[in-house]
């Protein structure tokens, strides 16, 4: 017979929550387990770090490496001050040149070559003379003391540009004083006209209107 103390049949619940406390535990281990550690482990173990400010990554390159640099261009041509003035004198020049050849050839344009051209011999005038042919010869005897006579060469030379089918030449007498005598030049200014090689006029006159009548005569 039992006592009346003791009572047979199921043990007492215990006291206290222990069933949450499991609960708490395997959250615990499935989170652990979501982060990719094993139950128990502690701290990210399995992530990896980055790289370290200034490391060099895979795909990125080289950190703080300064591109290459430009290939450098030549500097552009120096304009030198003053060039365009030292050019002027040499562009004067030419240009001085250009209208002295221009004149030239309007001289050498007129039959018989340059007009007044000068004859200093008297073989020389007999075959200038000759060699005209039919054309009218005219012989302007002239002195460089003579101040009429230099007057008197412009407008010759005036005179042999319009009249491109007659021939004139210039004897200087201080130059030529055997063609002067051979043509018996007495006084000067002298023209004297010739016409398939003999002498045809004589004008001892300085007007020039008077050796214009002339040549219209005789050419």
């Amino acid at each position: 017979m039992a006592g009346a103390g003791s009572r047979l049949g199921k043990p007492k619940k215990a006291h206290g929550k222990s069933a949450p406390a499991a609960s708490s535990e395997k959250a615990a281990v499935a989170a652990q387990a979501k982060a990719g550690r094993s139950p128990g482990e502690s701290g990210p173990s399995r992530i990896k770090a980055g790289p370290s400010p200034g490391e060099v990554g895979p795909l990125r390159g080289k950190v703080g490496q300064s591109p290459p640099p430009k290939k450098a261009q030549p500097p552009p041509p120096t304009k030198v001050e003053g060039a365009d003035k030292a050019e002027l004198p040499q562009a004067k020049a030419k240009q001085q040149k250009a209208a002295e050849k221009k004149e030239s050839e309007a001289e050498k344009s007129s039959a018989g070559g340059l007009p007044l051209k000068t004859i200093s011999s008297k073989t020389q005038l007999t075959k200038s003379i000759k060699e005209a042919g039919e054309r009218l010869v005219v012989i302007f005897f002239s002195g460089s003391w003579c101040e009429t006579c230099q007057g008197l060469k412009p407008a010759m030379k005036e005179l042999a540009q319009l009249n491109n089918v007659v021939i004139f030449y210039e004897v200087n007498v201080d130059d030529s004083e055997d063609t002067a005598e051979a043509c018996d030049i007495v006084h000067i200014p002298t023209f004297q006209f010739y016409k398939q090689g003999k002498k045809v006029a004589e004008v001892l006159d300085d007007s020039m209107d008077s050796v214009e009548e002339k040549i219209k005569e005789l050419k």
